[in-house]
């Protein structure tokens, strides 16, 4: 009936619970992601360091198809 008020409560429990399981899966998602980034740019940033080294001390050195590949 008009005065029932049962059937709004549910879906403002449901909206609730709703609510609650995008923050905690968005939180999850920001840890993950935030890991990752963290995973990735760890090895990444040594390659990049070895190549710089190699770069610069060896650059004259190395065959030219070597160098076209460092200057990509």
């Amino acid at each position: 009936s008009f005065w029932d008020i049962g059937e709004r409560k549910q879906v403002e429990k449901a909206l609730l619970v709703a609510k609650e399981t995008a923050e905690k899966a968005d939180k999850l998602k920001s840890s993950f992601l935030a890991q990752m980034s963290h995973e990735i740019r760890t090895p990444l940033n040594s390659i990049l360091s070895f190549a710089s080294l190699i770069r610069e001390n060896l650059y004259r050195d190395l065959e030219e198809d070597m160098k076209d590949i460092l200057n990509q």
